[in-house]
Order: C-alpha cells, then sequence, then structure tokens
C-alpha cells in the first residue's frame, strides 16, 4: 500500500485529498463508493470542492487515513506520495489520471472515466 494525492480539478479550484495505505485498487473503490452516495452530485455537475468534501466523507474509516488538504500548489513537495489521481469533468463523465510521482511506476498510462448511466 502506498500514500496517494487525489486532486480534484475545476475552473474554480484544484483541491488535494491526502490518503494512506491506498493501491490503485482502492483508489479505484473510493471514487465508486463516492460516485454512488446519495449525496453525490449529478456527474454533468461536477464541482471539486464538492466532489472532493464527498469523497473524504464517505471514504474516511479512521483517523489520518483520508484527509482534506484544501487548495493544491503545483509547488508543493510531494515527498511520500506514489501516485497522483487528477480527477475533473469533461462534460459528459468524471475523468481519473493516476500518475506516478517519481519512479514509483513510470510507465503507467491509464485513464478512467465515469460516465452516468440510466437503466430502464
Amino acid at each position: 500500500m502506498t500514500n496517494v494525492l487525489f486532486i480534484f480539478s475545476d475552473d474554480d479550484a484544484d483541491l488535494a485529498v491526502a490518503a494512506s495505505d491506498c493501491d490503485t485498487a482502492t483508489a479505484y473503490k473510493y471514487l465508486r463508493q463516492m460516485l454512488a452516495s446519495k449525496m453525490c452530485l449529478p456527474i454533468r455537475q461536477f464541482d471539486a470542492l464538492e466532489f472532493a468534501t464527498l469523497f473524504v466523507a464517505v471514504n474516511k474509516t479512521k483517523p489520518y487515513d483520508i484527509c482534506f488538504c484544501g487548495e493544491h500548489d503545483d509547488g508543493v513537495d510531494l515527498d511520500g506520495i506514489d501516485t497522483i489521481y487528477h480527477i475533473y469533468s469533461d462534460g459528459q463523465s468524471i475523468v481519473v489520471t493516476p500518475t506516478a510521482h517519481e519512479a514509483a511506476a513510470p510507465d503507467q498510462v491509464e485513464v478512467w472515466a465515469f460516465e452516468h448511466q440510466q437503466y430502464h
């Protein structure tokens, strides 16, 4: 398990959430739990603050496992962070780009997209 940073971005803000003991499968699970929450806004109404806050609310299980860090600054020291998950909306879906920090997994090129699905 590793330490990761989730950065929720929209036109107004880039907000960071840190998570400890989080591998790729856990990160994916956290995002799915956020989107499945009854409190989640529709994907087309993506708002970085709302989604970052909800992400912490639905996934936090113990002290300091997931922490809301506030506004992300590109100049911040990322020592100890293994992967950064950049989360933003393209208007129709929420796109997640996992990026390895430093040499953790330099060949990682995976992108996730979460779209609204309606079944009749």
